[in-house]
């Protein structure tokens, strides 16, 4: 566990020490290529919702639906044109900039972390910088991520439903789970690896997308197990933070409702709606601190181990604990 053991606690000590980090880790976390939980929880959730939504899709289409919504659309823009266009536009606005500052966050949290390990000067500024000279490469590389995912999931997943849309017993359903879970999530998972090994390549080496799409599945396939295993630590590092964070929020929760019940004992209404909106704060505040930490933590971590995998060769602990095991069994017997 060495490697992963240095490089858990460099990771941690950079995203601890470098706290403007946790401006970047704030936007980036909502792109969600950079944890665990979405690269393996959401695909999962995927392929077990996506029987429901084809046929939901199906239904539509067959009893005309489609165009009851098209026909509502239309209909909404025609009677109130200055205000729903006003609306639309300003909605457009600002999840345009939100999209902005979660590419540039993304590419700044790799880049720092290169500067950092290099020795290189690295704050906002630089971060900033980074982020603009390569938005365009990298939010290509999140569309190409979310596309290839999605495509995963319906062109094996549609001959799926349709293999089993004739089937109404349980017992298909659950067979129907399952061969989707065997063949996509893991598909869906490798797609996510690439990406976040090609972002790093266009960014510490400048390639383009094609040549860093390349060097990214290069670099899994020659490293697909030490990759697995490293997703896995920090899966288990996140577990083990949420337990933490949960335990963090609800031991500063306690005094609140020990206030919330004696202005509720004094009949005091606005003092218990203070103290109840002090508290909703004090646990947004907290929450989004704890979420920026965390994804600032594995954009770092995963760097990291990319920067590891390009200077030495490594080789994966399970690959090391069966070339011992005749040492073992050896002894043993």
């Amino acid at each position: 566990m060495t490697l992963y053991r240095n490089i858990i606690r460099e990771a941690w000590q950079l995203a601890w020490q470098k706290k403007f980090l946790w401006f970047f880790g704030l936007f980036a976390v909502l792109l969600g290529n950079g944890g665990e939980y979405e690269i393996l929880f959401q695909n999962i959730d995927a392929v077990s919702n996506k029987q429901t939504l084809i046929y939901n899709l199906e239904n539509i289409s067959k009893t005309g639906q489609l165009k009851i919504y098209w026909d509502n659309i239309v209909s909404y823009f025609t009677n109130y044109t200055a205000s729903s266009i006003g609306i639309l536009l300003l909605a457009l606005i600002i999840f345009v900039v939100i999209i902005w500052l979660v590419v540039i966050s993304q590419s700044a949290l790799i880049d720092s972390t290169l500067k950092i390990k290099a020795g290189k000067k690295a704050n906002l500024e630089t971060g900033f910088q980074t982020g603009r000279k390569y938005f365009t490469p990298i939010f290509i590389l999140n569309l190409v991520s979310k596309f290839l995912i999605y495509a995963l999931l319906f062109l094996i997943g549609i001959p799926l439903v349709y293999l089993f849309i004739e089937k109404e017993s349980w017992g298909w359903n659950i067979a129907f789970s399952i061969i989707s879970f065997i063949i996509l999530v893991p598909l869906s998972i490798v797609v996510s690896f690439v990406i976040k090994y090609a972002s790093a390549f266009v960014i510490d080496k400048g390639q383009t997308i094609g040549i860093a799409l390349k060097s990214g599945w290069k670099l899994f396939t020659g490293n697909w197990l030490i990759t697995i295993e490293m997703a896995f630590v920090i899966l288990g590092i996140n577990f083990v933070l949420g337990i933490a964070l949960f335990i963090a929020l609800t031991i500063i929760s306690v005094p609140f409702f020990l206030l919330g019940i004696i202005f509720y004992l004094l009949g005091s209404g606005v003092g218990l709606y203070i103290i109840g909106l002090i508290l909703v704060l004090v646990l947004v505040i907290a929450g989004f601190l704890a979420g920026a930490l965390i994804a600032t933590f594995q954009y770092i971590s995963w760097t990291l181990l990319y920067k590891k995998l390009l200077e030495s060769k490594n080789t994966s602990k399970i690959v090391r604990l069966f070339s011992r095991l005749p040492n073992y069994v050896g002894k043993t017997s």
